[in-house]
């Protein structure tokens, strides 16, 4: 899944100001100065359920636009203050949204219910769905999300052990599962890729030993 972050447009009681990104962004300034508020407002408007408002932004925050490209689509998610949904538009396709609790199908002909299936949605993937508890048959199930594939896009190198994969008895229960979720369906993918190349190796390799053999016959 290759996201570009392009811009962000943060709408303000008495102006529009615009954040612009490039390949590698790097961000300055004295303490409070709003550097971190930067970071917040692309996580709302990745779908985080509230907003950490510091005292600037609740004086002044409006709505906040984040631009971005999933693959080779342009894609923008538009979110409106404490709004549990979005706006989100790519192609000529313009979309309602929640931000967490999927409602149904929102889009004929896709699985999109929530935002993140838009991101799965873009890549031609399918959303993964899971059951809550993995010891628990009868539970519930749920979506892995965007934002539980984000959580590790963020090395913390002073942390980068086995408990920045959540797995240790002191994560959060519901934490580690979604961490167990996440692992598997990546090196899943990983070795379904694996399967694919050995077996499409295997099929060259008979292709050459019959060619071979037809010109030595």
């Amino acid at each position: 899944m290759k996201i570009r972050l392009k811009s962000l447009h943060l709408v303000c009681k008495k102006s529009v100001e615009i954040v612009n990104f490039s390949d590698v962004s790097y961000f300055r300034g004295p303490m409070g100065t709003g550097k971190s508020t930067i970071a917040r407002l692309i996580d709302y408007c990745l779908g985080s359920r509230r907003l950490d408002m510091t005292p600037a932004l609740q004086n002044e925050f409006v709505s906040a636009k984040l631009t971005l490209t999933v693959g080779e689509t342009e894609l923008s998610l538009e979110r409106v203050r404490e709004s549990p949904s979005l706006t989100a538009q790519w192609s000529e396709i313009s979309l309602q949204i929640p931000a967490r609790d999927a409602t149904g199908i929102l889009l004929p002909g896709t699985n999109i219910e929530i935002l993140s299936d838009i991101f799965f949605h873009l890549i031609g993937k399918k959303p993964h769905i899971t059951r809550r508890s993995q010891i628990d048959e009868n539970s519930s199930i749920k979506r892995l999300t965007l934002r539980d594939l984000l959580m590790y896009c963020y090395l913390d190198q002073e942390n980068l052990d086995s408990s920045f994969f959540n797995l240790d008895r002191t994560a959060d229960q519901f934490r580690r599962l979604s961490s167990r979720v996440v692992l598997s369906t990546v090196i899943g993918t990983h070795q379904e890729k694996v399967a694919e190349l050995e077996h499409r190796l295997k099929n060259c390799d008979k292709n050459v030993k019959h060619v071979v053999k037809l010109q030595t016959s």
